[in-house]
């Protein structure tokens, strides 16, 4: 069981990495130290998309330091389909109530949605996905908006 938990933990961290930078699984796949920059005293991230060869850019935040940091930037290696399969396990967890499907894209819309949430503009959520056109950012802007949070705040 320790081997199965030891993946489980790799597979979370990814996820949260992912959630925290926006990458696309593959992209993630490739992540290295080579794609950290400093600019204006500021930790960035900043590649190219394989899917698109679209470059994106964004702050590395502390949460995804964090993840890189304990894996030496050499952030674990799983199939897509392997990552998915223990997605499946980790949130089948009792104390954790998802009715969704949970996947490697999930924690991208996670991102974008967290981003669109804290009122980063589209246009700047659209160049951390490294979308082409503003277009696809706005598929995931029509998922959660400002307004369903502060409305379902009332709930609290």
């Amino acid at each position: 069981l320790s081997g199965l938990n030891d993946k489980l933990e790799r597979t979370r961290d990814l996820f949260i990495f992912q959630c925290y930078t926006g990458m696309a699984y593959v992209d993630m796949q490739s992540f290295s130290k080579d794609d950290i920059q400093i600019i204006d005293k500021q930790e960035i991230i900043r590649s190219s998309r394989t899917k698109t060869d679209e470059s994106f850019i964004l702050l590395f935040l502390p949460d995804a330091k964090k993840i890189a940091q304990k894996y030496d930037y050499n952030l674990p290696k799983i199939s897509n389909q392997k990552y998915n399969d223990y997605l499946k396990l980790l949130i089948a967890h009792p104390n954790i109530n998802i009715t969704k499907k949970v996947t490697s894209h999930t924690a991208r819309h996670t991102f974008a949605t967290y981003l669109l949430n804290k009122g980063v503009p589209l246009e700047t959520v659209s160049k951390t996905l490294g979308h082409a056109n503003i277009k696809q950012t706005q598929l995931y802007a029509r998922l959660l908006g400002k307004k369903v949070i502060s409305d379902m705040e009332k709930l609290l």
